[in-house]
């Protein structure tokens, strides 16, 4: 009994085909790679259209029939870019991005590729494992999509290195309809993003010194920062007729900026040099005053004025010595500070 078929396969698949006998039945095939077989069944995998032959007979030689079974092979598209596995990114310029998909086709015939794309459609870069490095300096802020792209590597017409995603959208719609034998899957939306600025670690907090020789040389500053982690800015000293202060400035590679400023609180600017004996008459001007051994004063701190004394053995205060209300005087015993 011969059924009435006349399949079709795709390139590269196998097809077993049979004929139902009875004992006392011989069996002949005929056709490429039949090599004479003679079994009731036959798995073939013809590269092309062909057609087989069977032959059946009686084992007296009596009623012998053929039977023409032709096989249609065509170029069959299996091509599935699968699920992306991953939402939406959010990331920094230059940072590594990683996407993947699931289920797409996996074979010798089929190759998967990944695409950063831009708003425009045009592709930024190709990556066959889903790693993506983000667009850097001075991309600091924009939104790219990742497509995932099956094709097939025995189809001619497939692109396996397209500038624009404009044309795959509608070449590339997967299965045996699709122009191409390709899929296209749209996946995670990119944002790279950094408008934050840097921040620095532990700065100096706001200081009072006595006189100009007691500010602190200024220190370099570390800072940290979401893009990248950590860097460093020198401090900058400026000193006015009215303000002294340290600043410093932090930048990042997207022009982020932060600034922070120390406050120094300079009592005087007078402030004498360390003698052995120092003596102060009549009206002090506000300043530091020392002496390595005695201070000897009969003057008076006026009002306005803030007045301090050091001597290292003896400060004496002698008759006519005075300070005046609103005004701030302090002595103390210890070394030359300048």
């Amino acid at each position: 009994t011969f059924a009435s078929i006349e399949p079709s396969i795709c390139e590269g698949e196998s097809i077993t085909i049979c004929v139902t006998v009875t004992d006392g039945i011989i069996i002949q095939w005929t056709g490429p790679s039949m090599n004479g077989a003679t079994t009731a069944c036959v798995t073939v995998a013809p590269s092309s259209d062909v057609v087989y032959i069977v032959t059946v007979s009686s084992n007296s030689g009596c009623g012998i029939v053929s039977k023409a079974i032709p096989i249609t092979v065509s170029t069959c598209c299996e091509a599935e870019a699968g699920i992306f596995t991953a939402g939406n990114i959010i990331t920094c310029p230059g940072a590594i991005v990683s996407t993947a998909v699931a289920g797409n086709t996996i074979g010798p015939e089929y190759a998967t590729s990944y695409f950063m794309v831009d708003g425009a459609g045009e592709i930024l870069d190709i990556s066959t494992n889903g790693m993506f490095m983000a667009p850097s300096p001075p991309s600091c802020l924009g939104n790219y999509i990742i497509f995932a792209y099956n094709y097939s590597l025995i189809d001619g017409g497939v692109d396996p290195s397209p500038t624009n995603i404009s044309s795959l959208l509608s070449d590339c719609t997967g299965g045996e309809n699709s122009p191409l034998c390709c899929d296209l899957e749209q996946g995670p939306v990119v944002t790279v993003n950094d408008n934050i600025a840097p921040t620095f670690i532990n700065p100096p907090v706001d200081i009072t010194v006595d006189c100009p020789s007691n500010i602190p040389n200024p220190p370099v500053l570390t800072f940290t920062d979401n893009c990248p982690a950590l860097g460093s800015a020198p401090g900058i000293l400026s000193i006015t007729d009215t303000t002294t202060t340290i600043s410093w400035t932090a930048t990042d590679m997207c022009n982020n900026t932060t600034t922070y400023t120390q406050n120094i609180t300079l009592l005087s600017t007078d402030c004498s040099a360390c003698v052995d004996t120092l003596i102060i008459p009549g009206i002090i001007p506000q300043g530091y005053y020392q002496a390595a051994q005695v201070i000897i004063s009969d003057g008076t701190v006026p009002s306005d004025a803030i007045v301090h004394f050091r001597a290292g053995n003896q400060i004496s205060i002698i008759p006519g010595f005075s300070v005046q209300a609103g005004a701030e005087f302090e002595m103390k015993i210890d070394t030359c500070q300048w």
